[in-house]
């Protein structure tokens, strides 16, 4: 099987460095056309589902990449693959989480395994929660390829499973706003193929991207 992972477009945050999460952020013009370059990108590849995150921010890519298969119900929106919840932290930049809750950050930052003390969740709970959406969507669709439109924690989750990379190496893990990463499962577990390609306007789809 073959997982197409998508990162939704950029996005107007009200406030500049701001913690967002999981909440509603519009995109932007620019948002909303990479995410157009994206699916223009994928228009050659077949697909046998479009997935997506509930935010509106993803569903809009998935919307695009869906337009025009004939997928009944596509995009289908899984709750696992919406990003982080950031609790108290919403709305909040890291200067101001460091006045109203000293300590916040630093403890966060010591243990990514089991940290909920803002009432959010911990990189683990994220881990599981996408896992676990992405078990579904491979129940449902074993052996095609699903095209996933999700945001960057979640992405993070799926590339560092199939890396063996550790929860203290997901900051290291760069997919760009529009960019495409995939996927395939093998006798051994989850491969990456490609990791963060990000389409510029008019670029076809890599062969390697199309499995060739």
């Amino acid at each position: 099987m073959r997982l197409i992972l998508v990162r939704h477009g950029a996005v107007e945050i009200p406030r500049p460095k701001t913690f967002y999460g999981g909440s509603e952020v519009p995109l932007s013009e620019l948002g909303q056309e990479e995410a157009r370059r994206a699916a223009a990108a994928l228009r050659p590849l077949q697909l046998d589902h479009v997935v997506s995150s509930p935010l509106s921010r993803a569903r809009f890519g998935a919307e695009r990449i869906a337009e025009g298969r004939g997928l009944e119900g596509a995009p289908e929106l899984f709750e696992g693959l919406r990003e982080i919840d950031r609790g108290r932290w919403l709305g909040l930049t890291a200067e101001e989480i460091g006045l109203r809750w000293p300590g916040d950050l630093d403890a966060h930052a010591a243990d990514l395994e089991t940290w909920r003390g803002h009432q959010g969740e911990s990189l683990a709970d994220l881990r599981e929660r996408v896992a676990s959406a992405r078990d579904q969507i491979v129940r449902q669709w074993h052996g095609g390829t699903v095209a996933l439109v999700a945001h960057l924690y979640p992405i993070r989750a799926l590339v560092a499973e199939a890396l063996h990379r550790p929860l203290q190496d997901w900051e290291a893990l760069k997919a760009p706003t529009g960019s495409i990463t995939v996927l395939s499962s093998t006798a051994v577990g989850w491969v990456v193929e490609a990791f963060g390609w990000k389409p510029e306007a008019e670029e076809p789809l890599p062969g390697l991207l199309l499995g060739s």
